[in-house]
């Protein structure tokens, strides 16, 4: 109990800390637009937070012990302007690569459609990730590398390739027949035009059996813009349990 409690402590420290930090950044970017405007012009608004639910439902399935497919659809409900909600439908396939001490390494392809609230497809998004795992007992640090080229369709219509590099941090306690591992993450955005985009996230997913559910809350900033959004999420998961083919024993019967 007493290294929940601590590693509970390290986690909010460390959202603070991010949390402040990308909201400064923010705040500092979007001051700096507003003093290239005139000075008699008093419609310029400061950097607001807005609220986003965030609801999701997942399934995944292990073809065998390196491949693992997985299907995800999430919906964002944002509070204060509801002409921004929209929905993701993402698949994808993960390839373990294999382990060198206690480093593992993957590698995932996946597809991400975005959609509007009529369920019209809005962007195209094709992923790649390359994965490090360090694992240490029940501790796990992550470093994962995400490669994706966006095609957006409608009047914004066009195209630009990202990269996101993200450190996952978790500790797993399993106390029978439950387990949950609450982790913090923080992700940033990089693009043609640089870095754009900033996301802190703090979670705990909790596991029974082949049922996951995870509560979280998700910090996201984008300093050119000062778009800054508070997204709480709920999420349940199902994996579904393999399938064993059946070995067939052949008896030889000698005959006496």
């Amino acid at each position: 109990m007493k290294k929940l409690v601590i590693f509970i402590i390290i986690l909010f420290i460390y959202s603070w800390f991010m949390f402040n930090a990308s909201l400064l950044c923010a705040q500092t970017n979007q001051q700096d637009d507003n003093d290239q405007q005139d000075d008699n012009d008093s419609t310029s608004m400061p950097t607001s937070t807005a609220l986003v639910l965030q609801p999701g439902i997942g399934l995944s399935y292990s073809v065998n012990k390196k491949i693992r497919l997985y299907q995800d659809f999430r919906q964002y409900f944002n509070q204060s302007n509801p002409s921004r909600n929209f929905e993701e439908l993402s698949f994808g396939a993960r390839y373990k690569l294999g382990k060198i001490n206690k480093l593992y390494f993957s590698i995932t392809a996946g597809y991400l459609m975005s959609l509007d609230n009529s369920y019209k497809v809005k962007a195209y998004r094709p992923k790649l990730y390359f994965t490090v795992d360090y694992r240490k007992n029940d501790f796990t640090i992550q470093v994962r590398n995400r490669i994706e080229y966006s095609i957006v369709m409608g009047d914004n219509a066009g195209t630009s390739l990202r990269y996101r590099p993200r450190i996952l941090i978790e500790r797993k306690f399993r106390l029978k027949p439950f387990s949950f591992t609450p982790y913090i993450y923080n992700e940033f955005f990089l693009g043609q035009n640089g870095f754009s985009q900033n996301r802190t996230k703090v979670a705990v997913f909790m596991n029974y059996e082949s049922w996951g559910v995870t509560v979280g809350n998700l910090f996201l900033v984008k300093p050119v813009s000062g778009l800054v959004e508070n997204r709480v999420s709920l999420d349940l998961s199902y994996s579904i349990p393999t399938i064993h083919k059946k070995k067939t024993i052949r008896k030889k019967f000698i005959k006496k």
